[in-house]
């Protein structure tokens, strides 16, 4: 079955949420070198980093369902004849996650647009 393109920006933005969770993963564990002679100069920048690299996986993880983008959901429909039952479950079982974490995500956008008005 030949990938659409809708499918192949589904994988793409998973494989950059992905990346975004290791780097983000990271920095929050302090694996960096720190000091004035590195990019992150002191324990400030890492932590500022460090919460844009959080917003920036969140970002990647909604664009994952965004109906008006993406939409795990709708993409992956026309491959269900074709997914093993592991695969099925797995579909399933994020979607379920992604339904009571929607409103969360929501609610985080709104505050992030209202801090942005502000500045």
């Amino acid at each position: 079955m030949k990938q659409s393109e809708e499918l192949y920006l589904l994988r793409y933005r998973y494989g950059r949420a992905a990346e975004m969770l290791v780097a983000y993963k990271t920095f929050l564990s302090r694996q960096v070198q720190v000091g004035p002679e590195n990019y992150c100069q002191n324990s400030e920048i890492v932590s500022q980093v460090t919460h844009t690299l959080l917003i920036t996986y969140y970002s990647f993880i909604h664009s994952l369902f965004d109906q008006s983008g993406t939409n795990f959901i709708k993409t992956t429909e026309p491959y269900l004849s074709i997914l093993t039952d592991d695969a099925l479950e797995i579909r399933n079982e994020l979607i379920e996650i992604w339904q009571e974490i929607e409103r969360q995500f929501q609610n985080l956008e709104i505050m992030l647009g209202s801090m942005e008005e502000q500045n």
